[in-house]
């Protein structure tokens, strides 16, 4: 369970779906399911399908077994090191102030380019302003939908929503919202 959208690779929506996390008698809402991606300490990617985004979770929660078929676990003093699978160094560094392993993981996904209709799925439209000042500032580039760049939108998504017009832009694909401002820089190519 995920409680951002940036885990995602893809995410569907859900009918609300009541989950308890057995942490206490209070219950949250699952809003949508789909394939999370992270990285441990060793730079390996982890996919994780059919996972739950949750807003309101307090910290994400990733069952162990989910990520590997053999886990050993070594107590080292004031720290836990699991190893997954046949790992000679630890996949993940867990501080024992509690009784549950807690880590951060770095995001697998914040410097993934993804197609248009991912970009829709996770965010919606961005009106023209914000559009406009990506393109402007050069923060993003690559294919948009015309409704976008237009700020102009019905109800509905038409058949020929995702018909993608190139744009001539520079440097920078079309990454998530949250990260396509800063990560990864290139020189721009000449056209």
């Amino acid at each position: 369970m995920f409680n951002d959208k940036s885990f995602f690779l893809s995410l569907n929506e859900m009918k609300n779906s009541t989950i308890s996390t057995g942490c206490d008698s209070s219950s949250l809402t699952a809003i949508g399911k789909g394939t999370a991606k992270l990285i441990d300490l060793n730079g390996v990617c982890w996919t994780l399908k059919n996972s739950l985004y949750v807003p309101k979770l307090n910290t994400n929660l990733v069952v162990l077994l989910q990520l590997a078929s053999q886990i050993t676990i070594k107590s080292t003093g004031e720290n836990v090191n699991v190893f997954l699978n046949d790992a000679t160094t630890p996949s993940f560094l867990c501080p024992t102030r509690s009784k549950v392993l807690e880590t951060k993981v770095k995001l697998g996904i914040k410097c993934l380019s993804t197609r248009n209709h991912l970009w829709h799925q996770r965010l919606g439209h961005l009106n023209d302003k914000e559009t406009n000042t990506l393109i402007l500032t050069y923060k993003a580039a690559g294919e948009v939908c015309n409704e976008c760049v237009k700020g102009k939108l019905t109800g509905f998504l038409s058949p020929t929503h995702f018909k993608l017009r190139r744009m001539p832009l520079k440097s920078f694909t079309w990454t998530y919202a949250d990260q396509c401002i800063s990560n990864h820089y290139q020189e721009p190519d000449s056209f």
